[in-house]
C-alpha cells in the first residue's frame, strides 16, 4: 500500500492517541491510568500490522481500489475500530491477567464508553471537514459531502460499541483463533460485498477536492471575460452557465447520495458482519451468502469461481 492510502486515517489516529495519552496522564491513577495506557500501546500495534498481516490482504486489495481520500479514511476508521479495537482489548480485558487487582469491568467501561465517549467522532469530524482531506471546499461546509460523513459516524459508533462486547468474547470463550480469523474474513466480506451492490462505481468515487462540478460555470464565466459586451451574447451565456451549474449541481447532489448509500451499506454490513463472525463463526459463509441473496447479489461460488479464472495474478501490496 502506498502512504497516501493510509495518511486519511492516521492524521485521524495521531490525534486521538494524543488526546486518550493525554487522559491517562491528567485524569487517571493506577490502574486505570496503566490499562488504558497499555491499551495505547495494543492498539498501535494493531495499526503497525496493516500494511503487511496476511489475513489483511484481501481488505487492502480492495482498499487501494478506492479513489477518494475520504474512502480511505472510511476504510482506516472501519478496520481499527472494528477489528483491531476488540482483538487489543481481549488481550487487556479488565478484571483478568494484569488486570486482576483492576480496573474491573465496570471501571474499564465507563472509561471506554464515558470518558473517551466522543474522542474519535470529535476527530473523524474535524478531519472530514478538512484542507488537507478535501481541499479548498472545506471553507465552504455544505459542499463537503455531509451525508458520507453522517453515515461513517453511525456506524464508527456502532462498530465501536460492538467492539467491547466482542473483546469479551475473544477473552472469555474459547475458539479465539477461529472468531480471529473469521472477523479479518467479515470485515473484508463487508467491502465486497457493499462493493457489489454498487458495481464499478465504488472505484470511481472521487474526493470532494476535485471540485469538478464547477469546472463548467468557470469556463462559462471565462467566456464573458473576453469582451463581449453585446448584450444578447451575454444573455446567452449567461442563461448556458446558469443551465450548466444547475445540471452540475444536480449530479453532485445524486452522487453525494451515492456515496453516503454506499458508506452507510458498508458500515452496515461490516457491523453485521463482524458479530457473526465473532458469535458463531462456523456459520459466517452460509450466513453471508444468505445476506448477499437478499442484496440480489451472485451466489459466492460463481463470484470466486470468476475471479479464479479471470483475474489472473494479482498485483502485489
Amino acid at each position: 500500500m502506498d502512504k497516501k492510502h493510509l495518511d486519511p486515517f492516521d492524521g485521524v489516529y495521531a490525534s486521538v492517541t494524543a488526546t486518550m495519552q493525554a487522559h491517562a496522564r491528567d485524569r487517571l491513577v493506577p490502574p486505570d491510568q496503566d490499562w488504558l495506557q497499555a491499551l495505547i500501546v495494543a492498539f498501535a500495534k494493531e495499526r503497525d500490522r496493516w500494511e503487511t498481516a496476511i489475513e489483511l490482504a484481501p481488505y487492502r486489495r480492495r482498499w487501494v481500489r478506492l479513489r477518494s481520500k475520504a474512502m480511505w479514511l472510511v476504510a482506516g476508521a472501519y478496520l481499527h475500530i472494528g477489528y483491531d479495537l476488540p482483538r487489543a482489548m481481549a488481550d487487556n480485558w479488565p478484571g483478568t491477567g494484569w488486570w486482576g487487582t483492576g480496573p474491573n469491568k465496570d471501571r474499564a467501561g465507563r472509561i471506554f464508553f464515558v470518558e473517551l465517549e466522543t474522542v474519535f467522532p470529535d476527530q473523524l469530524a474535524r478531519t472530514f471537514r478538512s484542507h488537507k482531506l478535501v481541499g479548498w471546499p472545506s471553507a465552504v461546509s455544505w459542499l463537503v459531502t455531509p451525508g458520507m460523513f453522517k453515515a461513517a459516524s453511525l456506524w464508527v459508533h456502532s462498530l465501536r460499541q460492538g467492539a467491547w462486547i466482542h473483546a469479551e468474547v475473544l477473552a472469555t470463550r474459547t475458539k479465539r483463533a477461529l472468531r480471529e480469523a473469521k472477523m479479518a474474513e467479515a470485515i473484508e466480506a463487508a467491502l465486497a460485498d457493499a462493493s457489489d451492490v454498487f458495481l464499478w462505481r465504488t472505484f470511481n468515487y472521487r474526493s470532494p477536492e476535485g471540485a469538478v462540478w464547477l469546472s463548467p460555470a468557470l469556463a462559462g464565466l471565462s467566456v464573458t471575460s473576453l469582451g463581449l459586451a453585446q448584450s444578447v451574447v451575454t444573455g446567452v451565456v449567461a442563461a448556458v452557465v446558469v443551465l450548466l451549474l444547475g445540471a452540475a449541481w444536480s449530479r453532485k447532489r445524486q452522487e453525494d447520495q451515492q456515496l453516503e448509500d454506499f458508506v452507510d451499506l458498508w458500515g452496515r454490513l461490516a457491523s453485521e458482519y463482524l458479530r457473526i463472525a465473532v458469535n458463531t463463526p462456523d456459520d459466517f459463509r452460509s450466513r453471508r451468502k444468505r445476506r448477499r441473496s437478499l442484496l440480489g447479489l451472485p451466489a459466492l461460488e460463481d463470484i470466486e469461481g470468476r475471479r479464479s479464472d479471470d483475474d489472473g495474478p494479482r498485483r502485489a501490496d
